[in-house]
């Protein structure tokens, strides 16, 4: 029997990173469910989290910051594996983070390397704190 590949949730309110990276992390073999909005991601969390390996977590939405669908996320699976994607201009809520157990920072705009990179690292080490660089260094 074949294991399953790695499943990811991909939160994200625009929708063309939603689309690309979706794409990006289907064509290196992971299975993706994807959400639009941090109640939405909630929801699809509650239901999958003991089949969710990684959340890609957009840190600026309306409506649910990405610094409160994290805190849900935790309080639902404390040992989430959380990557922050963020567009910049979100230093103070980076920080702030830094001490709350996520996986690691992923700086907009992403190439499929960069994403590609991300992933596989947090997936194989497990560990905290494993941070992309600055847009421009993939």
């Amino acid at each position: 029997m074949t294991p399953l590949s790695p499943q990811i949730l991909l939160v994200d309110d625009e929708e063309g990173v939603l689309g690309f990276a979706k794409i990006a992390l289907e064509r290196s073999g992971y299975r993706v469910l994807t959400a639009r909005n941090g109640r939405n991601s909630l929801a699809i969390f509650a239901e999958h989290a003991r089949e969710i390996d990684l959340v890609i977590l957009d840190l600026n939405m309306p409506e649910m910051s990405g610094e409160d669908v994290l805190l849900e996320m935790q309080r639902i699976q404390p040992a989430v594996r959380v990557v922050l994607s963020t567009g910049g201009g979100d230093d103070e809520a980076s920080r702030r983070l830094q001490g709350r157990g996520i996986a690691g920072l992923l700086f907009k705009p992403y190439t499929v390397r960069t994403l590609a990179e991300k992933v596989r690292s947090v997936l194989e080490a497990g560990t905290q704190s494993l941070h992309a660089g600055p847009p421009g260094n993939s």
